[in-house]
């Protein structure tokens, strides 16, 4: 038996779906708008100004990003970023400037517009520790050969 459903009642649900709908994109461009609107904020910029240094640290290596500013995340721009190993200083770079293209972003993309600094100084090699020995190969009788195709 199949359910009949009167004209006024279809009319309402499919107000109600396309009202829900709109309600879920709103909320997207408000939530997206907040988080971008947060990024601009001084604490945010030092909270990532942060995590730019503790990626790039290590245990021979410091990093340093001071007044990172700009319109996040498409105009970014660093007052002076430098790294250092236990013999000092060994990069340093002064007004670095990335600006990316926001579209492709949204595709997951990164497209970078325009790069530069007004300064970029290496002072010498970083001093690095001797990269770990690879393993041995493993010793066989027999001579390479691929794999049959299928």
């Amino acid at each position: 038996m199949a359910i009949r459903r009167h004209p006024h009642q279809i009319k309402t649900m499919l107000r109600k779906i396309l009202l829900s709908l709109l309600g879920i994109v709103l909320g997207t461009v408000v939530l997206f708008g907040a988080a971008l609107a947060l990024a601009q904020t001084r604490v945010a910029k030092d909270q990532i100004s942060g995590l730019i240094e503790s990626s790039l640290e290590g245990e021979q290596q410091t990093a340093e990003v001071e007044d990172l500013s700009g319109f996040l995340p498409f105009d970014i721009r660093i007052g002076r970023f430098s790294l250092a190993d236990d013999e000092g200083r060994w990069l340093e770079v002064d007004n670095a400037r990335v600006k990316l293209a926001p579209t492709p972003l949204l595709r997951g993309e990164v497209v970078i517009e325009e790069a530069g600094a007004a300064r970029v100084a290496v002072q010498r090699a970083p001093n690095l520790p001797p990269p770990p020995e690879p393993p041995p190969a493993p010793e066989t009788d027999e001579p390479f050969s691929l794999p049959a195709a299928p």
